[in-house]
């Protein structure tokens, strides 16, 4: 159906007592999907009274739980890339010495270094975390290409 994610999630006002009453924890990997909830839609319709009208609540909760799996996305994918970069600021020390091996008490070297960015940055770009973002290229912000 057509209509922003913004458009659907102010066309109707859920009240508190059906939200408590349909709200669940995000399915997904623990430390990813943690503190994320999202909204049966079956329990909230099952909740609804008569007089409220039952499309434009389902057309609420979709639009609701899309908007908490783009959020916890992004959320996961920026602290990745924000691991990625604290990690290359900690290492730059191992690139600025000119020897191979790093001072004695460390036990990693400029390879090691360097294939451990490489590893963290190849997993970044894998096609499966830019596939798992595109189902969010309607959203404002986000343009495939």
């Amino acid at each position: 159906k057509g209509g922003t994610i913004w458009e659907k999630l102010h066309s109707w006002n859920p009240s508190a007592d059906v939200l408590r009453k349909a709200k669940a924890p995000m399915k997904g990997v623990a430390e990813v999907c943690a503190g994320y909830e999202v909204i049966d839609v079956d329990i909230m319709l099952g909740n609804l009274d008569s007089q409220q009208p039952k499309d434009s609540a389902q057309d609420w909760a979709l639009a609701w739980n899309v908007f908490v799996e783009r959020s916890c996305a992004s959320s996961h994918i920026a602290q990745a890339w924000g691991d990625l970069a604290r990690t290359a600021f900690i290492c730059y020390p191992v690139f600025l010495n000119m020897s191979e091996q790093v001072d004695q008490n460390m036990a990693m070297n400029k390879r090691v270094v360097l294939e451990m960015l490489c590893t963290v940055l190849l997993r970044l770009l894998s096609p499966s975390h830019f596939d798992s973002l595109s189902q969010y290229s309607f959203l404002p912000g986000i343009t495939g290409d």
